[in-house]
């Protein structure tokens, strides 16, 4: 049960990086104007599913 949360959190973090990575690249394309939320959130998701 507890690894089924687990990867369930992650595939959360993961949609949530995703949009924000497309909210970021919709106000414009510039790579340094990616907020490190939106990194962060796809680390960890990619890091929580990977398990």
């Amino acid at each position: 049960m507890k690894k089924e949360c687990a990867t369930w959190i992650g595939w959360l973090f993961l949609l949530f990086g995703i949009i924000y990575l497309v909210a970021d690249l919709v106000s414009g394309w510039n790579f340094w104007g990616i907020n490190w939320w939106t990194i962060a959130l796809l680390l960890l998701g990619l890091h929580k599913i990977s398990k």
